[in-house]
């Protein structure tokens, strides 16, 4: 049966150019390389990419270009960052990849209304991931490492231990590339039909939950975790709200907390002389436990800092300044929301909340709504991404990657993907 869908009908009257999909592929497959285009190119092809394909978009369906359902309650956070960022320090940046994200949601919802190309993207995604996570590991077999050439290092030696920073020149950074790649990769592989293919998908999902291992981002290894299990409950359940997935997902985080404390033991031993040596740690866990009591530490001074800033935050930039006024520690918030509350107010928390609470609305219909299982499958791995960014997210302030509002952009895109295929 034809699909009625007038958007579809329109943009089939004035078809986009072939490279226009594949613009947006590259845009995808480059975003895991991070800083290290930046460093190699001077710029970010996304920000380049994005707003040209705006416009290329904008000339062809002029008059008729549908905006994307959550553009409305976006644009509000975005308004509402803008009195923290014009008081704030280097804030040019920030807006600019905030405005773009406006752009990057008009464009997949307006182009992309097939399943088809979204797991083209998806794919590329994954196949940024696995170059970038091969150059990384390539370290430990040959010596080179890939980002020195350019001035960012991928790997760092702590207490005898290898650190994997990636491209970011940060773990939890890095860590924030690799993890959405997990569940897209896991639902590839459970609903690839040959063996080739499954072999194939195999090695990519080891390769980058090495990569992702070294890094030592313990919040985002367990939500790759916490991943893998829900993308398993999806393959024969149509939601992700389960009280008995609940329960498995309580179980694994005990049983990772246990796993935890075993493994930094060992690490303690095998890094005992060399912690010594250093004078700066006595151990590898004690630096864990630093990180972790400073992140505890500061929680009442940055409330503190909220409340007395409530309605538009004290300004992109200044928190770091604030909390070592008040704690003596140069640090940030390491953590999206409290991130959000601090430098922007109470109103930007509160609309970036209603933009994924849509997102995950659309998600979860559209899972409800696929016939096949390989469709329900994708969906459920597009939304678990979502997911575990944001539970990464807690831990790691990431509302400027690319890759967030990419997957909060998608679910209005799929939930009308499905539409189309029904029809």
């Amino acid at each position: 049966m034809e699909t009625t869908d007038p958007l579809s009908m329109r943009v089939r009257s004035k078809p986009l150019l072939p490279g226009f999909h594949m613009l947006v592929m590259f845009v995808i497959f480059t975003t895991p390389f991070g800083e290290l285009l930046k460093s190699a190119l001077g710029f970010s092809p996304a920000k380049l990419i994005v707003p040209g394909l705006f416009l290329y978009l904008l000339s062809v369906q002029f008059g008729r270009l549908k905006l994307h359902p959550l553009t409305g309650v976006y644009s509000l956070f975005v308004a509402f960052t803008i009195p923290s960022l014009i008081i704030g320090v280097d804030f040019i940046s920030v807006l600019l990849s905030l405005i773009g994200y406006i752009f990057l949601f008009q464009i997949l919802f307006n182009y992309s209304f097939s399943l088809d190309k979204i797991k083209d993207l998806a794919g590329t995604y994954i196949a940024g991931v696995f170059v970038i996570s091969s150059l990384t590991l390539q370290f430990f077999i040959t010596g080179v490492d890939f980002g020195a050439q350019f001035g960012k290092p991928f790997v760092e030696i702590w207490l005898g231990f290898p650190i994997v920073s990636g491209p970011s020149n940060n773990p939890n950074g890095f860590a924030s590339l690799l993890l959405p790649a997990v569940p897209l990769t896991l639902s590839f592989l459970l609903t690839s039909k040959t063996k080739f293919g499954k072999l194939l998908f195999s090695m990519v999902m080891i390769t980058m939950l090495l990569t992702l291992g070294i890094t030592f981002s313990r919040s985002a290894i367990a939500a790759s975790l916490f991943a893998c299990i829900a993308i398993h409950h999806c393959v024969k359940n149509k939601s992700v709200f389960s009280l008995w997935l609940f329960t498995k997902l309580l179980i694994l985080l005990i049983a990772l907390i246990m796993t935890a404390s075993i493994f930094l033991l060992i690490i303690d031993f095998l890094t005992a002389d060399i912690a010594g040596l250093s004078g700066e740690y006595s151990s590898y866990s004690e630096n864990k436990e630093m990180s972790g009591g400073y992140r505890t530490l500061v929680l009442n001074p940055m409330l503190s800092i909220a409340l007395d800033n409530l309605f538009f935050g004290v300004g992109f930039g200044n928190v770091k300044p604030l909390m070592e006024a008040l704690t003596g520690l140069y640090i940030n918030s390491h953590n999206t929301p409290f991130g959000i509350l601090m430098d922007y107010g109470i109103f930007a928390l509160i609309f970036i909340c209603i933009t994924v609470a849509h997102s995950c609305r659309n998600y979860n219909t559209a899972m409800k709504n696929a016939d096949l299982v390989e469709n329900r499958l994708f969906i459920s791995s597009l939304f678990i991404a979502l997911g575990a960014m944001i539970f990464h997210g807690l831990f790691h302030e990431m509302y400027i990657n690319l890759m967030l509002w990419f997957f909060i952009a998608l679910g209005p895109v799929v939930k009308r993907s499905i539409r189309h295929v029904s029809s």
